[in-house]
């Protein structure tokens, strides 16, 4: 339970001031990080971090943190429990930074993998050129959705009835059936789309019986 402290567009200090802020402020958390702390500043920010060290002990593992290209700085609190796994394949993609030691945190993405000349998902695209046109990769996104309205008046009609009928309502006791008989009886005329309320109500009777 690392402590995470800072100051963002204070123009008017100095950058010695800055520190001194930030680190005062770090050093009243220092039960949260007993172990380590650290303070960055530069044009108007800085970054305090109290460090509570559980994985990469030795200071490799020090926050904050600057990045390869000494362009980014972070303090983080938390932990990514995959951050092996997100080694591996940043090496794979021949894309790994100049590891700072072994912590999670230095296995977050650098900035620039994700976003290069104003385009996201950068090492992913890099990535996918090498198996998937391009067209494909670049082709404005459409979306879908799925025609449950019609589904519940069609072919899954008599499911809903059956899951919905007064007496199997009445057997789970888990719904009112006042409401959703009404909501029901509405949808079907065609008058107002309680697809998003019946959806709940179908869900929980279903998983219900799907338990017994």
């Amino acid at each position: 339970m690392c402590g995470l402290t800072g100051i963002f567009g204070s123009t008017e200090r100095s950058e010695d001031e800055l520190r001194k802020t930030v680190a005062g402020m770090t050093a009243a958390l220092r039960h949260r990080g007993p172990d380590a702390d650290g303070v960055w500043a530069d044009g108007g920010m800085a970054l305090g971090h109290s460090r509570l060290s559980i994985l990469d002990l030795s200071p490799a593992g020090a926050q904050p943190m600057h990045s390869a290209c000494g362009r980014f700085f972070i303090a983080f609190n938390g932990e990514i429990y995959n951050h092996l796994e997100i080694r591996d394949k940043l090496s794979a993609a021949g894309a790994a930074p100049d590891w700072r030691g072994h912590s999670d945190t230095s296995a977050r993405m650098p900035l620039d993998m994700k976003i290069r000349g104003g385009q996201g998902k950068w090492v992913l695209r890099q990535i996918l050129y090498q198996h998937v046109p391009r067209e494909l990769i670049e082709r404005p996104k459409t979306g879908f959705s799925i025609p449950i309205s019609e589904w519940l008046r069609g072919p899954l009609r008599q499911w809903a009835e059956d899951l919905l009928s007064p007496a199997a309502l009445a057997k789970d006791n888990l719904l009112d059936p006042e409401p959703i008989l009404a909501a029901w009886a509405e949808y079907l005329s065609h008058g107002l789309d309680w697809v998003c309320r019946l959806g709940s109500s179908l869900t929980l009777p279903a998983s219900h019986q799907g338990q017994q």
